[in-house]
């Protein structure tokens, strides 16, 4: 969640890429590593329109960022996120074989 945002913004040379789940990092500058974010519209404790807020302005200031939105699942869900997370490992994939 939050401790992707974080790491990625702050310490970039450390990873290739970040998958944030299930969060609001206030952030709107370039991230230097490219994001997959996934989030749940019902979400009880980050609301999506905050994270879809942060995620366009990161993404406006030119960080490579794909957004997910599942619409059935809640935060407390996680371990549900079975299908997002099999699209962010062939994400991730891709990310390594640009390296």
């Amino acid at each position: 969640g939050n401790g992707s945002w974080y790491f990625a913004e702050h310490y970039p040379q450390l990873f290739s890429a970040a998958i944030p789940m299930a969060s609001a990092y206030p952030i709107g500058e370039k991230i230097d590593v490219p994001l997959y974010v996934i989030h749940c519209a019902k979400d009880e404790l980050f609301d999506i329109s905050r994270t879809r807020r942060w995620v366009y302005k990161t993404k406006g200031a030119g960080t490579e960022l794909t957004f997910v939105s599942n619409n059935k699942l809640t935060h407390y869900q996680g371990c549900s996120y079975v299908d997002e997370l099999k699209r962010a490992g062939a994400w991730l994939q891709n990310i390594w074989k640009e390296k």
